[in-house]
């Protein structure tokens, strides 16, 4: 376990990041937090009916599916849709469909161990999470202390993992609470600012700090934003870098077989 830093904040406009292909496969990432600072974060787009191999990471994972499909062994999840689990928790196998694109979301470094690996197997929790929800099986609340602003709760609560999809109408402005153990922001649609940091299309936000965060306003637009926010769990890590490790993509992957 790792002390947690007085603060982290950092900000990514992703769409300035190159896509780079995966060795071996019609795959590619881009890294958009790196791990050095604490969060590690890449954006994959993943191979149609091209199956992962059953893993698990050595933290706290939120798994964004941002478009396409991914079907898990007895459910399937659609864009926008997110899948999370626990540090260690083993999930899979799983095969991408429809453009699948997603964003892989820690909030501290955690490589990938993959079960066919029987070293790695003894670092299995099995008491861990695995949650999954999907936008279009819930519906709008209102968000009393924004008027005119609504949010969806994909998965979790407050005080656990939980993932929320917000929309605030031009110049919205949303207080924002505290995140001890990290929390990420993604948008969707529209613009924004929070901290005097701008937020365009495709911005990716990790904030961590036991006070208050800064108020989330929308631009002249509105805003989209989907809000990641991890509980104690991400406290634990085993360490690794996924980075590294899905330069090996190829090696755990392979064509699925027809249903």
């Amino acid at each position: 376990m790792m002390e947690s830093p007085a603060r982290v904040e950092i900000v990514t406009p992703t769409d300035e990041l190159q896509w780079v292909r995966f060795a071996g496969s019609a795959s590619a990432t881009k890294i958009c937090m790196d791990g050095s600072a604490g969060p590690e974060a890449m954006l994959n787009r993943l191979e149609s009916d091209r199956t992962i191999d059953p893993h698990f990471h050595r933290t706290a994972q939120f798994q964004l599916l941002i478009a396409g499909a991914m079907r898990f062994p007895g459910y399937r999840i659609e864009g926008v849709a997110v899948h999370y689990t626990d540090h260690c928790v083993p999930y899979g196998p799983f095969v991408p469909h429809g453009g699948q694109e997603m964003l892989v979301a820690h909030a501290r470094p955690g490589g990938v161990a993959f079960m066919k690996d029987k070293e790695v197997r003894k670092d299995i929790n099995r008491r861990g999470r695995e949650l999954h929800g999907c936008e279009h099986e819930v519906q709008w609340q209102a968000v009393p202390q924004c008027p005119g602003a609504r949010r969806k709760v994909l998965l979790g609560s407050p005080g656990g993992p939980m993932t929320e999809i917000v929309e605030l109408p031009a110049r919205g402005r949303l207080e924002r609470t505290a995140a001890p153990h990290g929390r990420y922001e993604l948008v969707l649609a529209g613009s924004g600012t929070i901290n005097g940091q701008a937020l365009s299309l495709r911005t990716l936000r990790f904030y961590r700090c036991a006070e208050a965060d800064s108020p989330l306003v929308a631009g002249p637009q509105g805003l989209r934003v989907v809000v990641m926010t991890f509980d104690a769990d991400a406290e634990i890590s085993l360490g690794g870098s996924v980075a590294e490790d899905f330069k090996h993509f190829g090696e755990w992957s392979q064509q699925s077989r027809p249903d």
